[in-house]
């Protein structure tokens, strides 16, 4: 598959030129901090990794996040283990824990089945927090996904591949709402 990703330069520019809308910013970076400063201002939420990060560098990512007065999100990844959110202040982690259950950056993989348990542990673990899934999301799947605990379901790859977006997203909603 080929790796698919967006600039921040491009993401700026639209949401200067579309300004009255909320954008999140999800990083995928080794150092989150020099893009929180950089571009922070122009999201009202913002999601980034830990998953290579130390104690300290959490901290100071998600304290620059409450500065800019900004929600604040942690993202793992697939591989990642859930005891990882130990290191996060959850003094500062305010709005979602982002669950990536396949390799980010490449569209169109299959949901892993052992992501099932992962979701359902981190809804225990983080009961006031919203769980948002990406990665694998199917109209076949999105159901036991929701029912795992996701409040937030990604579905860019099931919604963009389908001949018929508008149906598509019918059958996602009507899946979903199964759950």
């Amino acid at each position: 598959m080929k790796n698919k990703t967006l600039s921040l330069s491009k993401i700026v520019k639209t949401i200067k030129k579309y300004h009255n809308i909320n954008f999140e910013l999800h990083i995928m970076a080794v150092n989150p901090l020099q893009i929180i400063r950089k571009y922070g201002e122009y999201f009202s939420k913002i999601t980034f990794h830990i998953d290579n990060l130390g104690r300290e560098e959490i901290s100071d990512a998600l304290k620059l996040i409450r500065e800019k007065k900004k929600k604040a999100g942690i993202a793992l990844l697939h591989t990642t283990p859930l005891t990882r959110l130990a290191e996060a202040d959850k003094r500062f982690f305010q709005s979602i824990l982002l669950l990536c259950i396949r390799k980010p950056g490449f569209s169109g993989q299959r949901f892993a089945p052992n992501a099932i348990e992962k979701i359902r542990k981190a809804k225990v673990f983080f009961k006031s927090k919203a769980i948002e899934v990406d990665g694998g999301v199917t109209p076949e799947n999105i159901s036991i996904i929701a029912k795992a605990g996701a409040d937030i379901i990604d579905c860019a790859s099931a919604i963009y591949s389908a001949d018929d977006i508008k149906k598509r997203i019918g059958q996602l909603i009507k899946e979903v709402s199964k759950a």
